[in-house]
């Protein structure tokens, strides 16, 4: 469940506790002078008292989920340690798909990102034994440091929701992800003239997105070595960046192209 926290009560946890939540998860998108800036005066505090209420009530699996932009990329690790004190067991580091309010302008700088990343990782180090990384945290396997990898943090998270989940938009729309929705031409159908078995086989824009193979990644994704894992990350930034299915994943076209992209995730001589 993934909510901002304005409606999250001691009323409605205590009617939900024994529910076997694999993630329950609420917005922080900065300290409060920054979050309140993107979501609305009170905000912030609404949302840490969710985060208060939802760690004592459910006791695990209760995470903070930030999505890293231009505004916030200088604090993502002051969220981390602010939302674990708040009681998060988990966090959740996604990154900006320009779909919505958000657009392209908005993307942290390749420095940004870089330095972004490697705060967090300093203060994932402190309190990895009270806090762990969520499976839809986005953060490419390619760009964790050498000692997460030898631990296996950075394969144990799905960078991309499809196939695994679809999108249903309230007028019944149905796309690959939420990530698609806008102007892409990318609606598989509508819930509300075919059924989902019918839109998954019969799709075209399902058919396009299930046909995409690791081999045909463009950019640094064909010199990863994390390819056929990650599988290019996430296909609608990609295709957003590029108007292209096989397109590199936009964050680590970014650094490669900055010269900040972990040599030790290229393979050689392949760019």
């Amino acid at each position: 469940m993934s909510t901002n926290g304005s409606l999250v009560t001691e009323n409605f946890l205590r009617r939900v506790e024994n529910v076997d939540f694999k993630l329950f998860q609420v917005s922080i998108d900065g300290p409060e002078n920054i979050h309140d800036t993107i979501r609305g005066p009170g905000s912030f505090s609404r949302a840490i008292k969710a985060l208060k209420l939802a760690s004592f009530y459910l006791k695990k699996n209760v995470a903070a989920g930030s999505v890293l932009s231009r505004i916030n990329a200088h604090c993502i690790d002051e969220i981390l340690d602010l939302s674990h004190k708040a009681g998060a067991d988990v966090f959740a580091l996604m990154f900006l798909i320009p779909s919505g309010r958000a657009t392209i302008e908005m993307y942290p700088s390749a420095e940004q990102i870089r330095t972004s990343l490697d705060a967090v990782f300093a203060t994932y180090r402190r309190l990895s034994h009270g806090i762990r990384f969520a499976h839809n945290t986005t953060i490419p396997p390619a760009l964790y440091p050498q000692d997460l990898m030898d631990a296996g943090i950075n394969t144990r998270c799905a960078l991309c929701s499809f196939p695994y989940t679809i999108a249903i938009e309230a007028n019944g729309d149905i796309a690959p992800c939420d990530g698609f929705f806008g102007p892409y031409n990318f609606i598989a159908g509508n819930v509300r003239e075919l059924s989902l078995k019918d839109v998954w086989g019969q799709s075209r824009v399902f058919h396009t997105a299930r046909l995409t193979e690791t081999f045909e990644l463009q950019g640094v994704c064909n010199a990863c070595h994390y390819q056929h894992f990650c599988a290019g990350g996430c296909r609608a930034s990609a295709y957003i960046y590029k108007h292209k299915m096989n397109a590199p994943d936009p964050i680590c076209e970014m650094l490669y192209q900055a010269g900040l992209f972990p040599a030790n995730s290229l393979k050689e001589n392949r760019l």
